[in-house]
């Protein structure tokens, strides 16, 4: 076989392999299906739905009992021209994931958000049960009227903030083993990011005073 047909086959292959690459990572894409904000008498409000695609080695490791937990987070960040941003605001609500091994049903954890306590503030404060691990990843990717700006934070001068919401996988809290190897890796990668203007209303004299 002439060398040139081999190396052309080659290089077919190649371009084959990293086609079949880029196409996988498409379908395991996490993407941001809804984000919408409110503003009540408490503050800014945000409800959001994340479509939460895995890659088969992360569900596979999930399946096997390794928990897994996810972090909505939400930043309203003020520009400023003379100096580096403000961030007026930054909440977290973080989620575990987990299969129950006796029922193989699975079970989603809203936890507390850290506050700096001896304990980290990390303890469970709502729980819920599903069938299946498609549910529990599309329960996970749901934040629905979240108070994500209280009132007394409202900025008052400057210019109109931003809001940045992030959704990812914590890998931080992955195992040692996995911390070590496969949690460092592409494939672990779960994230996305959303930058949105944000056009708060004036905030009347008495609820300043407050």
């Amino acid at each position: 076989m002439p060398h040139g047909v081999s190396r052309n086959r080659w290089c077919r292959r190649g371009w084959v392999a990293l086609l079949a690459l880029a196409w996988a990572g498409v379908l395991h894409a996490t993407t941001l299906q809804s984000i919408q904000t409110t503003q009540s008498a408490e503050g800014l409000r945000l409800s959001a739905t994340v479509q939460v695609n895995l890659t088969a080695q992360v569900q596979q490791a999930l399946e096997r009992g390794v928990p897994l937990y996810f972090v909505h987070q939400v930043q309203v960040v003020q520009p400023r021209w003379w100096w580096r941003d403000r961030v007026v605001s930054d909440h977290k609500r973080r989620l575990r994931v987990t299969q129950q091994a006796l029922t193989r049903q699975w079970r989603v954890a809203v936890l507390d958000e850290p506050t700096g306590t001896a304990d980290g503030g990390s303890g469970q404060t709502l729980s819920f049960t599903v069938p299946s691990v498609s549910a529990a990843l599309a329960l996970t990717g749901k934040v629905s009227e979240w108070l994500v700006l209280p009132l007394p934070e409202w900025p008052e001068v400057g210019e109109a903030p931003q809001l940045v919401y992030r959704f990812y996988l914590d890998t931080s809290e992955l195992p040692g083993p996995f911390q070590m190897g496969q949690g460092a890796s592409a494939e672990w990668s779960v994230r996305l990011e959303a930058v949105r203007p944000l056009s708060l209303r004036a905030r009347t004299p008495t609820e300043v005073v407050r």
